[in-house]
């Protein structure tokens, strides 16, 4: 049972990181606004894999925007051209904004139409191909938990230089032994992971040595042989991330703040970490504002960091760039309000994409 609890721990923080990672290859403010644009042209055009990007980024903020009607409005758009996965998501953000409706019939719509692309020989991208394994490790809709035809279908996106893929496979051969009755090729490739810079293997390994951060724990004793190793690959992944040129990368900058403030493979250093995410707002991660945000009003860290001012600065940065919850968030802060849990609920939702340990 637990680990079970560890693998569905693991799922659900990778699909948030790959939120994360959408459009945030680029490096500049400017590049992260034209990115968006390019996406929202190209799913004008009924472009379903781009209506699909347009959505995530609605969902989630990354790139400026955070609108869930929209999100939702995109979603459906790139279900209806063909996108099998898109019901899901759509089903997801229902869940999120209209709580009282079911989701079913969407995550049964989605589960029909992978079946139907299956069988048609559909040819389906990296992001589906993880999907479609998340879909059949946990059951979704008409589709039936099977752990074992989920492993095909990550094993098919490793051999396509998945990065998710061969992570959540190597999780799975370490916490479950599935590749045999030793977890060693699992833990080998987790630490190869790691020791590239893939800030979640960083994270998990870490988890196993130390047990924390506790979101990502595991039940896993390491042995003597193993724990240097691990040990080892967190320290080689923190000098990745922190490798020139980082502080101009809003992606390694973000996750750089990150292992700071929790103290992944590292001292803890809070202030470090404030400046690391200020500088990744400066390079267009709007993430690293919502962190901001959350600091500035007290939701994390110590109370010495809680200034108002500092908050409603990047709050109006938020709105600016067309974020619909900072609107409402600013609206109650000008109002003198406490900020009320449905205005903070969106910066609460990007906190979960950090480790943040200390939540």
């Amino acid at each position: 049972m637990k680990a079970i609890t560890i693998i569905q721990i693991t799922l659900l923080t990778l699909s948030q990181f790959l939120c994360l990672e959408l459009g945030c290859s680029l490096d500049s403010l400017e590049s992260a606004k034209k990115d968006f644009q390019t996406q929202l042209e190209k799913a004008d055009t009924n472009d379903p894999g781009a209506c699909y990007n347009v959505g995530s980024m609605f969902a989630t903020g990354v790139n400026g925007p955070r609108d869930l009607e929209r999100s939702m409005q995109y979603f459906e758009q790139s279900a209806k051209l063909g996108n099998p996965i898109a019901w899901y998501s759509y089903g997801k953000i229902l869940e999120e904004i209209r709580p009282q409706l079911s989701s079913d019939h969407y995550f049964n719509l989605a589960a029909q139409k992978v079946k139907e692309h299956i069988a048609n020989k559909y040819e389906f991208s990296n992001e589906q191909i993880f999907v479609i394994g998340e879909f059949y490790w946990s059951g979704l809709g008409t589709i039936q938990m099977d752990r074992k035809e989920a492993r095909k279908w990550w094993e098919v996106g490793k051999s396509k230089g998945d990065e998710g893929c061969a992570y959540q496979l190597a999780i799975d051969d370490v916490v479950w032994g599935a590749n045999g009755t030793s977890r060693g090729p699992g833990l080998d490739a987790l630490c190869n992971l790691a020791s590239n810079g893939h800030p979640l293997a960083i994270y998990v390994l870490h988890a196993f040595v130390k047990g924390w951060p506790s979101k990502l724990r595991a039940e896993i004793v390491l042995s003597k042989e193993e724990t240097p190793r691990a040990w080892q690959a967190v320290h080689n992944g923190i000098d990745q991330l922190f490798s020139d040129g980082y502080l101009d990368d809003r992606k390694r900058t973000f996750f750089a703040a990150d292992c700071l403030w929790s103290g992944i493979g590292l001292a803890v250093d809070k202030e470090s970490a404030i400046a690391h995410w200020v500088r990744s707002v400066e390079l267009g991660n709007f993430f690293s504002a919502d962190v901001l945000i959350a600091i500035y009003l007290g939701l994390i860290g110590d109370e010495k960091f809680t200034n108002i001012d500092l908050a409603k600065k990047y709050i109006e940065y938020r709105s600016h760039h067309g974020d619909v919850a900072s609107n409402v968030l600013l609206r109650e802060i000008v109002q003198g309000k406490t900020p009320s849990p449905l205005a903070l609920a969106p910066f609460r939702k990007t906190l979960s994409y950090a480790i943040l340990d200390n939540l």
